[in-house]
């Protein structure tokens, strides 16, 4: 009696193993993109919380300033209590009515390519209070006060 042997044939695993590959390689770049997303909502969080304690340290001490400020100066106040696993918050500009938060990817999270072609550092300014979303090139342009290129930034 001859046994019936079951099983794939190797044409069929590679056709298989083809298909899966091509599937990957459509899917990738919509994950790349779905990531980046995730990681800029997660900055704009963490700059809502120094938003808020921005305007706390305003409704006690109507300033932006820290407390200790000499006069005719302003100093930052301290942020360093919120803090985002993926961007840096940093206070460019501040001072008694108005300030300027950013959120830049860390270093080596992004290739310089990467970062000067996609919108990627988040910007807040407290006078217009909006969000901007930046290349490299508009995140120098907007602190510098140049003007903006239309591709180097996208209000949110």
């Amino acid at each position: 009696m001859k046994s019936k042997q079951t099983g794939f044939t190797l044409i069929e695993l590679m056709i298989v193993i083809v298909v899966l590959s091509i599937l990957a390689v459509l899917a990738y770049p919509s994950y790349q993109t779905y990531i980046r997303k995730v990681h800029i909502e997660n900055a704009r969080a963490s700059m809502q919380d120094v938003l808020n304690l921005m305007e706390r340290q305003y409704a006690q001490r109507a300033t932006f300033c820290a407390a200790g400020s000499a006069a005719g100066s302003c100093t930052a106040p301290d942020i360093s209590s919120v803090a985002n696993d993926r961007y840096t918050l940093v206070l460019d500009s501040v001072n008694a009515s108005d300030y300027v938060l950013t959120a830049r990817p860390q270093n080596g999270m992004y290739s310089a390519n990467v970062l000067a072609n996609n919108r990627l550092n988040i910007i807040y300014d407290s006078v217009s209070a909006t969000f901007a979303l930046c290349n490299t090139q508009g995140l120098a342009d907007s602190l510098a006060g140049n003007d903006i290129g239309a591709d180097d930034c996208e209000v949110k």
